[in-house]
């Protein structure tokens, strides 16, 4: 890979929310309602503060270009074995995420 954006890959979470208990709408409305990203709390949080004035409003962002998060459910599974390999459950609610390095060598 070149330019700006190195290390550019996908991976695929499970998340602790299960299928049946996931609102689309209630999260978007969640989503949506988040007017600046330092108003999530994480942990490690006093680890981010050096990052923050140099990040500025990247931090916590996908980037752009064809970069994405998707949120998915499990539908069908073609290798049950791998599948159970990754201790991935049906019943719960996954996150793809396709990004990079976000331009960040270029700050260094």
């Amino acid at each position: 890979l070149i330019d700006n954006d190195i290390g550019c890959g996908m991976s695929m979470f499970m998340t602790d929310i299960k299928r049946r208990k996931f609102k689309f709408d209630k999260i978007v409305k969640k989503l949506e309602s988040i007017e600046d990203l330092r108003e999530i709390p994480l942990p490690g949080e006093e680890n981010l503060n050096s990052y923050i004035d140099l990040l500025g409003e990247n931090l916590g962002t996908i980037g752009g270009g064809n970069h994405f998060a998707e949120i998915q459910e499990v539908d069908a599974v073609f290798d049950e074995e791998t599948f159970l390999n990754l201790e991935f459950d049906k019943n719960q609610i996954m996150l793809l995420v396709h990004s990079g390095s976000r331009g960040h060598l270029h700050i260094w």
